[in-house]
């Protein structure tokens, strides 16, 4: 089954979005070519009724024009950017803050606690355009950064947000960190060592993951020297039997392609085996011992035992 692919295009004209997907379009022309094809089959059978009702639907309907705005029916259209969509985003934005009343003789703790008010209630735009005030009043309230962090991740409570292990690369954090002092700030080192720590863990299991795992040595030894320079003397064990599955794995590749390289051999080759099994029995014989073919060593006896009777056989009934 095909994916299906959407396309976007904005109207340079009145500015309207709209949208089509790769199917539509394989349908709408998958529709009119069968319309043709039965137009021209009418035309070679000489049905007049048929030739008029698909000449009819064919003129009736057109390919359509993807290009073409539904709206105003312009084809002065374009393929939407995501620059686009960031302008009309922080249009939006821009016209919701611009909308909110904010009284410029409340205090920043007032302000602060209809922001949180704003948060529980998941009235994020509010509570944006609050907090963005307060920064404007207060910038170094690390506080403020946390409330703004919430936003941000649309979470709630901080506790959510510290289950978030993508906040360490956001700017507000690292300010929080920053422009924070005594107990607030031990707080707030401490969530970020506890989520360096949670992806350490989760990056070691990983790799112990891949070294138990992966089917390619390449994977398993890079796993192996990753766990080794990140965990700094840990997991002795693991390593151990790291690199013990790893020799096992390169081992059985070297096989794999040793063995490749051998049947690319023409004695190894089954067609040149039973030919020569045919016609240069002795030589057959000693070829299929060789390439050890077949497998089985009791098939390979048997199966030489026979062939030398009936060679012996054929040069007998010869003399």
């Amino acid at each position: 089954m095909s994916k299906t692919i959407e396309y976007q295009r904005i109207c340079n004209v009145c500015g309207k979005i709209f949208c089509y997907t790769n199917k539509e379009v394989r349908y709408d022309r998958g529709l009119t070519i069968g319309l043709i094809i039965r137009w021209i089959n009418s035309i070679l059978n000489g049905s007049r009724i048929e030739n008029e009702i698909v000449n009819n639907a064919i003129y009736a309907k057109p390919w359509v024009n993807f290009n073409k705005c539904p709206s105003c029916g312009s084809t002065n259209t374009r393929e939407l950017l995501p620059s686009d969509k960031i302008d009309k985003i922080e249009a939006k934005k821009s016209l919701t803050k611009s909308t909110i009343q904010i009284s410029s003789n409340a205090s920043a703790e007032a302000l602060t606690k209809r922001a949180c008010i704003y948060i529980e209630d998941a009235e994020w735009d509010k509570a944006e355009a609050y907090i963005d005030y307060i920064l404007d009043i207060i910038p170094e309230d690390p506080k403020i950064y946390i409330l703004k962090l919430m936003v941000i991740n649309r979470v709630k409570s901080q506790k959510e947000l510290y289950l978030l292990d993508d906040i360490l690369e956001q700017p507000e954090f690292e300010k929080a960190i920053r422009y924070s002092q005594g107990q607030y700030k031990e707080y707030l080192l401490k969530i970020q060592s506890h989520i360096l720590e949670k992806r350490r863990a989760e990056k070691v299991k990983e790799l112990l993951r891949i070294m138990d795992e992966a089917e390619s040595s390449d994977a398993i030894r890079q796993a192996i020297d990753e766990l080794r320079n990140f965990s700094g003397g840990e997991y002795e064990s693991q390593l151990y039997s790291g690199e013990k599955r790893y020799s096992e794995v390169l081992q059985r590749e070297m096989n794999d392609e040793y063995e490749k390289e051998e049947n690319r051999k023409l004695y190894r080759k089954p067609w040149f085996l039973v030919l020569m099994c045919l016609f240069i029995t002795p030589v057959g014989v000693a070829l299929l011992w060789i390439a050890e073919r077949p497998k089985n060593v009791v098939g390979r006896i048997v199966l030489s035992i026979c062939l030398m009777l009936w060679y012996a056989t054929e040069v007998w009934s010869l003399i």
